[in-house]
């Protein structure tokens, strides 16, 4: 009898496991061996050990049979903590950068399509699943592109695919391609604007960008300047907070370079004056020309900018004597208004905390 249920026991055990998504320990090495000896495809959960939804997706949709039978029949599965060991690595190599992100990948480790975010229900991660092999997907896609077609609306059509899936350095190589027979003239004409336009296929640093920022006021006259001057206004906007998150260096030269650029592109844009004017005042140490900013700058901030760069200027100075009385209280009075105003209880909290915190500085 004991016999039986031992039996019984090993066979309900068995079925449950090969019934949820199978997740095996092995590198990504392996895994694109093995999913070219089982003639699939691998499919990578990226993850962090405090992302909640990396949890949940662990905890209830992959154990879940229906979603379980799907990924095993298409996928050689592995999960990565991209904050250990190969998951750095695959992270870096992937663009990983928002958790969980999902990989879907050929046996040559080539990116196929990647899914950024979590689902409540297995059939909505399925339906994302399939979203990566539709007949407008670049899987698709792929296959006139390698027969060598370059029509031009068909090019277009797989960058838009690509950007789709997550596959930015294969959209960015085709856009590449579109661009690479035009004359100057007909590169800064409206049809091509989408491709300087888009931050993923021309990024900091690029060719791209470099051709737009030299040629801007042939583009506003093609393209237009309200569509023109807010793409300039959005480089000049995310250089000078990179700047003030102290994330970019932000030297009196580095900001003279920065007037000198919205001077150049006409922008007119008193706020980000007020940016350069606050990292003046920090490279300066003149801390009563930084609280004298302080509301002109935040007040009235976007929530979502106010939580990366709200804090750092007053964090900057704590702890050194720096703050007066006087001065912490008119921070305290400012970040409680700012809490108030906020639709995020995580920012409401946060800055709570940090106007309690703000009389030991």
């Amino acid at each position: 009898m004991k016999k039986m249920v031992l039996l019984y026991y090993c066979m309900f055990f068995c079925v449950s496991l090969f019934a949820q998504t199978n997740f095996r320990d092995i590198t990504l090495t392996q895994a694109l061996e093995q999913a070219k000896k089982e003639d699939k495809m691998v499919f990578v959960d990226c993850y962090t050990s405090w992302c909640a939804p990396c949890k949940y997706m662990a905890d209830k949709m992959f154990p879940q049979e229906k979603l379980g039978k799907y990924m095993n029949e298409r996928f050689v599965c592995m999960k990565i903590n991209v904050e250990r060991g190969e998951g750095v690595d695959i992270a870096a190599k992937y663009g990983v950068s928002a958790y969980p992100t999902f990989l879907i990948l050929k046996t040559d480790g080539a990116l196929i399509y990647k899914i950024v975010g979590g689902t409540e229900t297995a059939d909505e991660f399925i339906a994302k699943v399939e979203e990566g092999f539709g007949e407008k997907s670049a899987y698709k896609m792929e296959e006139r592109y390698l027969k060598g077609d370059r029509e031009e609306t068909y090019l277009f059509d797989y960058v838009n695919s690509l950007l789709a899936s997550g596959v930015d350095d294969k959209a960015r190589e085709v856009a590449g391609e579109i661009l690479a027979p035009l004359s100057v003239k007909k590169k800064c004409s409206e049809v091509y604007w989408p491709i300087y336009d888009n931050h993923r296929l021309s990024p900091i640093g690029s060719e791209n960008l470099k051709f737009f920022l030299e040629n801007a006021d042939r583009f506003r006259k093609m393209v237009g300047s309200e569509k023109v001057d807010a793409k300039l206004l959005f480089l000049c906007d995310n250089r000078l907070e990179e700047m003030l998150r102290g994330r970019m260096p932000a030297t009196d030269a580095d900001l003279d370079a920065a007037e000198k650029e919205l001077k150049k592109y006409n922008l007119k844009a008193a706020y980000l004056c007020d940016y350069i004017e606050m990292m003046r005042a920090i490279n300066k140490g003149d801390t009563d020309k930084i609280y004298s900013l302080y509301p002109k700058v935040y007040e009235n901030m976007s929530e979502g900018k106010l939580s990366y760069l709200y804090f750092r200027p007053i964090l900057l100075f704590s702890g050194k004597g720096k703050w007066t009385d006087e001065q912490k209280n008119g921070f305290i009075k400012l970040t409680k208004q700012l809490a108030k105003r906020m639709n995020s209880q995580q920012m409401q909290n946060s800055l709570q905390y940090f106007a309690e915190a703000i009389p030991k500085f």
